[in-house]
C-alpha cells in the first residue's frame, strides 16, 4: 500500500479498494499482482478487498472455520489444496493456520495437485469441505481461493449463503486476533496427503483407472503430454505410463512454474496469454514439437488440470485443435457408445447397469 501511494497509482488503488472481491459459485478469483511486476517483483501481493491477498484470504479462511463450528464439523475436518500460481502455497497455508487454531482437522495436500484430487481426497476422507487456491486458466497475475462441500462439488444455494454470511461477518481484526495466538499442538490435527503409506497420488490414480471400461486395449498411438507447467505433471504421467501409453512429456512445459514462462505472447485482444490448454497459441510451441518428434496426439492440461486440451494430425495430416468444450462432449460421446457396445456383449461392468 505504502509502495502505492508513493507512486501515486491513484487508478489502481481506486480498483483495490472500491469493493469486495465477488464471491461467485464456489469462491473469488481475481488479481494477485499486476503482469509487468511479476518477473523478479518484491511484492508479489496488490494490497485491498478487491484482489487476493493474505487480508482477504485470512478473512474467508476464517470465515469457513466459522461455519465449520457452527455446523459441528470440525471433526469431519478441511481438505487444503493449492496450484502452481505465485502465491498460492502461501494463501493455502494461512487457510490451514487459521483452521487448525480454530480445532479443525486438516488434510493438508503440501505440494501442487490437481483440483479433482482435492474433491477425491474430501469424498474419501469424509470431509465436510475444500479449500483449493487456483485461479485455473486465467493470466498468471491472478490466484483465486475455492470452495467446495462435502462431496468434491461446487457449494449448494444454501451453503453458499451460509458461507457467504460467515465472511461478511468476520473483520480484520478478527484475523489479527487469531494469527496471534499461539498453535498450542493443534498442529496434530494436519494430516499430510502426500508421500508415506496412505500417499493419495496412488489412490487417485487408482480411482482414475478403475474407470476406464477397457483398460487393457492395446496402445498405438504416440502421445505427448503437455502439463502447461501445471499439477496434472505429478500424477498423470504415471498413470500414463501404468497404462502402457507411448508418451512423453513435453520439456519446454515441465516443472511447476506460477511464472508460465513459454507465454509471454499476447492474444489477438492484446492481453497477456493464459494458459489455456485449449487456445492454439498455447499449443503451438508443443505441435510443433510432436510434428518435429512424429507425435500423433498432443493433450495438455491447465494448471490446476480441470481443463483439457487436444491437438492432432487429421487424414491429411496437419494438425487440429479441438476446442475444451468440444472435447468434453465428444469424450462423452464416445463413452456412452462405448458402454452401449459393451452392455450388448454383455460385458459392461454392473456399476454402469
Amino acid at each position: 500500500l505504502t509502495r502505492e501511494i508513493s507512486l501515486k497509482r491513484w487508478d489502481l488503488l481506486m480498483e483495490n479498494y472500491r469493493q469486495e472481491v465477488e464471491f461467485g459459485t464456489a469462491g473469488i478469483r481475481g488479481k494477485r499482482g499486476m503482469e509487468k511486476d511479476l518477473d523478479g517483483e518484491e511484492i508479489p501481493f496488490l494490497p485491498g478487498p478487491n484482489r487476493i491477498n493474505q487480508d482477504v484470504a485470512g478473512r474467508y479462511s476464517l470465515a469457513v472455520a466459522n461455519y465449520i463450528i457452527k455446523n459441528n464439523l470440525e471433526k469431519r475436518g478441511v481438505v487444503i489444496g493449492f496450484d502452481v500460481r505465485k502465491g498460492s502455497k502461501e494463501i493455502a497455508g494461512i487457510a490451514k493456520d487459521i483452521l487448525v487454531k480454530k480445532g479443525i482437522n486438516i488434510y493438508y495436500f503440501d505440494q501442487p495437485r490437481p483440483i479433482s484430487e482435492i474433491a477425491l481426497a474430501t469424498l474419501d476422507k469424509g470431509g465436510a469441505c475444500y479449500i483449493y487456491i487456483t485461479a485455473s486458466h486465467n493470466p498468471k497475475s491472478d490466484t483465486g481461493f475455492k470452495i467446495g462441500n462435502e462431496i468434491g462439488a461446487q457449494l449448494f444455494g444454501l451453503q453458499k449463503i451460509a458461507i457467504t454470511r460467515e465472511i461478511a461477518l468476520v473483520s480484520m481484526s478478527d484475523v489479527e486476533k487469531i494469527n496471534s495466538q499461539p498453535f498450542n499442538g493443534s498442529k496434530f490435527l494436519v494430516s499430510k496427503m502426500i508421500g508415506g503409506e496412505n500417499d493419495f497420488d496412488r489412490i487417485f490414480a487408482e480411482k482414475i483407472k478403475s474407470h476406464l471400461l477397457i483398460p487393457g486395449n492395446p496402445k498405438t498411438l504416440k502421445v505427448l503430454y503437455d502439463p502447461v507447467f501445471g499439477t496434472g505433471q505429478a500424477v498423470l504421467p504415471d498413470i500414463l505410463r501404468g497404462l502402457g501409453y507411448n508418451f512423453s512429456l513435453f520439456p519446454a512445459h515441465s516443472g511447476f512454474n506460477g511464472d508460465f514462462p513459454d507465454l509471454d505472447m499476447v492474444d489477438s485482444k492484446g492481453k497477456p496469454l493464459s494458459p489455456d490448454p485449449a487456445d492454439k497459441q498455447v499449443l503451438a510451441p508443443a505441435i510443433n514439437y510432436a510434428a518435429r518428434e512424429g507425435f500423433d496426439v498432443v493433450v495438455a492440461t491447465d494448471p490446476d488440470a480441470d481443463r483439457c486440451g487436444i491437438a492432432f494430425k487429421d487424414n491429411q495430416g496437419s494438425w487440429q485443435v479441438m476446442k475444451a468444450n468440444d472435447l468434453w462432449s465428444f469424450l462423452t460421446w464416445v463413452r456412452i457408445n462405448l458402454m452401449q457396445e459393451l452392455e450388448s456383449k454383455g460385458k459392461l461392468s454392473e456399476e454402469y447397469r
